[in-house]
């Protein structure tokens, strides 16, 4: 291989390692700026260093390229043989409409497998706590007697650690239970972290759950009796499943939360 088809090679191995890195660039903007979450834990850090391969890949063949033609250069200069340059060819039309048209195209694909990561997920929560109903149903039965007693708070506590330790990966589980405070409804949580403080007066306030709008009104009509549909939701990673209980004439909600780090499709 001489010196000119070594120049011709770094120049192609440049120009695939810059669109390697446009591309990067969008992806990584996409998934930052939007919370898509599409791909797997080995994969997505696979795809961070990757950068890194992409940039040493560039630096080396720009590197090469500059050598070889400030040789080329050189050897003109000295006369030894006069230096020529190729005439520069016209894009075509075609190809870079192509390279404009990969971008929507890759931001679709990101979109789609992102829902997909979130059904995935949906389907995940929604058989983790229909298993915690169908296995544990004498526990179940016990979290439905809701009473705001120290009793009641540890039992509770007591419950929500042991199914939170029995499975590994397992998603963050609490109880919503509906009360009044000053003669106003709102609702109360109670996790494997709830704890009934010995020292001082314990007020229904420490328990409280902070909900949006939207989560209020739909756990305002759960309680009501007017709904009982899951309820779940996505966003830059998080994800919450609200499913509600009616045991003995008393309403509970189970509240699933968990949380990926990286983008994935499946659990």
């Amino acid at each position: 291989m001489n010196r000119e088809q070594i120049i011709r090679l770094s120049n192609t191995v440049a120009m695939v390692a810059m669109v390697m890195l446009v591309y990067w660039v969008f992806v990584f903007i996409s998934i930052t700026v939007f919370g898509f979450k599409v791909f797997r834990e080995n994969i997505t850090q696979t795809f961070y260093l990757s950068v890194l391969g992409v940039l040493a890949l560039l630096a080396g063949a720009v590197a090469v390229n500059v050598i070889l033609n400030l040789s080329r250069i050189a050897d003109a200069l000295a006369g030894s043989r006069p230096a020529r340059s190729k005439p520069a060819s016209k894009p075509r039309r075609l190809r870079w409409l192509a390279f404009l048209l990969s971008f929507p195209v890759l931001f679709a694909f990101l979109y789609v497998g992102d829902l997909a990561s979130s059904a995935k997920k949906r389907e995940y929560l929604t058989n983790t706590a229909r298993r915690i109903v169908e296995q544990s149903a004498p526990d179940i039965e016990r979290l439905a007697k809701y009473e705001f007693t120290q009793r009641y708070v540890n039992e509770a506590q007591a419950i929500l650690k042991r199914l939170s330790g029995e499975v590994k990966r397992f998603p963050s589980v609490s109880v919503i239970v509906a009360d009044d405070i000053d003669g106003r409804q709102t609702y109360l949580a109670f996790n494997h972290y709830s704890s009934w403080e010995r020292r001082g007066r314990v007020l229904r306030h420490d328990y409280l759950f902070p909900a949006s709008i939207r989560d209020r009104d739909y756990l305002r009509e759960v309680f009501e009796g007017r709904r009982q549909d899951i309820r779940f939701s996505a966003h830059d990673g998080s994800y919450e499943l609200y499913f509600p209980l009616k045991r003995q004439g008393k309403i509970i909600v189970l509240y699933f939360t968990d949380r990926s780090q990286y983008g994935k499709i499946g659990s």
